[in-house]
């Protein structure tokens, strides 16, 4: 009796499975068609797990349903809370939205998960750049340059982060670095013009 127990769970598990990959292979197949719609309808019976779920969140954004975008993308996180990949797409889905707050909320939950992430600590040190934060704007970015000193896009918004704090000489130093990495840039030359 157990064996004939476990053996239909083994047959049930496995077309489950079967079913799960076949109703994902239907959509990226409707989905490389560009009919959005059936790509989404083909996985809709997987949103109880992350991979369904994610999915959809990405779908429903790629179709400008942002509301729904935003319930898949919460539903993958609360099935798998540390998922970076699909607070990385709500994030997406809040700039789609200009939901600032949100967008700020998302990504320091990200940097909560993982402290070094680039993507996070860099958007997040930008958007209290644009809303002329600069105290935290340098806070975050400093992580960032500090990881990836040579990188254009964070070098840049530091020195553009230090010239709006009044540091000149440090502005300098990161303009200088910009045209390291970038040597032809135009805003580090005229912005180091200037500040002769």
């Amino acid at each position: 009796m157990k064996s004939i127990f476990l053996t239909l769970i083994i047959f049930i598990s496995v077309n489950v499975f079967s079913q799960n990959k076949a109703n994902f292979a239907k959509s990226y197949e409707l989905e490389y068609k560009l009919d959005y719609d059936g790509a989404i309808n083909a996985i809709k019976s997987e949103s109880s797990n992350y991979f369904g779920a994610a999915r959809l969140g990405y779908l429903y954004f790629t179709a400008k349903n942002y509301k729904s975008a935003i319930d898949a993308y919460k539903q993958a996180i609360s099935l798998n809370g540390k998922s970076i990949e699909a607070h990385l797409g709500l994030a997406n889905v809040y700039y789609a939205n200009q939901n600032w707050k949100e967008l700020d909320d998302n990504y320091s939950k990200i940097l909560t998960i993982d402290p070094t992430n680039y993507t996070a600590g860099y958007n997040l040190a930008l958007s209290k750049y644009n809303q002329k934060q600069y105290t935290q704007a340098e806070t975050l970015i400093t992580k960032v340059v500090n990881l990836y000193p040579f990188d254009y896009s964070a070098n840049l918004l530091m020195a553009g982060t230090k010239l709006s704090l009044g540091k000149l000489n440090d502005a300098k130093t990161f303009y200088n670095n910009v045209l390291i990495i970038s040597p032809s840039d135009t805003i580090a030359t005229e912005t180091l013009s200037q500040l002769k």
